[in-house]
Parts: structure tokens; sequence; C-alpha cells
């Protein structure tokens, strides 16, 4: 059984988890909760409306949901892409591996072996790059230029 660290202030401090329904404040728990240890969330919806009891779930409008929140001042309208639904019916939680494994200084361990394999899976899907330049992972060293991939081994 895996165990994970999970925010406690998500609850008060995060706004655009506050402006979440109930249904899919419990999705997100959900699905962080069940994703790989590189935020990878396999999608089953049927899975998710049963052990969540809940009647029917749009998992577009779910991310949506998730991804917008408004500026304090201006009211506008922000987009963070924290929930990212991708091809071949997976969605990645972005924030997942820096939330996880990031030590003290903010930065994650390379050469920790979770965080290998977690960078493998989203090397796999062709994610890694994008995940470093975006800033949804922090590393300690740079990744080498031909970093294999875990289907590659």
């Amino acid at each position: 059984m895996a165990k994970r660290l999970s925010d406690t202030e998500i609850w008060k401090k995060q706004r655009w988890f506050r402006k979440l329904i109930p249904e899919y404040k419990l999705a997100f728990c959900y699905i962080k909760d069940q994703c790989n240890h590189a935020g990878i969330w396999n999608i089953d919806c049927s899975d998710l409306i049963e052990d969540l009891g809940i009647k029917e779930f749009d998992i577009l409008k779910f991310a949506d949901m998730c991804n917008t929140e408004y500026d304090k001042i201006t009211g506008e309208k922000i987009v963070k892409e924290r929930i990212r639904p991708l091809h071949k019916g997976y969605v990645w939680v972005t924030g997942f591996i820096q939330f996880q494994y990031s030590g003290k200084d903010g930065y994650v361990n390379i050469h920790s072996a979770p965080v290998k394999t977690a960078l493998q899976a989203l090397s796999g899907l062709n994610l890694l790059k994008e995940g470093i330049d975006k800033g949804y992972v922090t590393l300690t060293d740079g990744v080498d230029k031909g970093y294999v991939s875990a289907k590659d081994k």
C-alpha cells in the first residue's frame, strides 16, 4: 500500500479547491490517492463513480474546474494546469511529483529511486521535458539528454 503526503491546508488556503463542488473535491482527493507515483491516473470513471457514490462524472468539466481560479483584485479568470487529461485515457496531476518528493530546499532529488522511476514514467508519456520546462518538477540536477523511459528498458 502506497503512503502519500497530504496538503492539510488545501481546505482553507487553496481558493480553487474551496470553490469546487463537493463531488469534485472528493474526486480530486480520489485521483490524487489512486494515481501512480508520477501523478498519472488511468481514467476509470465507472470505478470513480462507484467508489465515491456519485451519480455521474465528467472528467473534462472536472479538469476545467480544477484548473480555474480568479484574480483576487481584478476578478479575471486565471488558468492553472493542475489536472491534465492526456491521450490514451490518462490524467496527469501535474504538481504531484513536486509535492510528494521535494526536499526542504524545494527541489526534487533526481537520484532518489522513486523519483527516477516517476521521471521515467513521465518520459514514457513524453511529459518529462514539458514538466521540467513548465516548472511542474524542479530537479536538483538536470536530466541526461538520453534519459531512458520505462518502456525503453
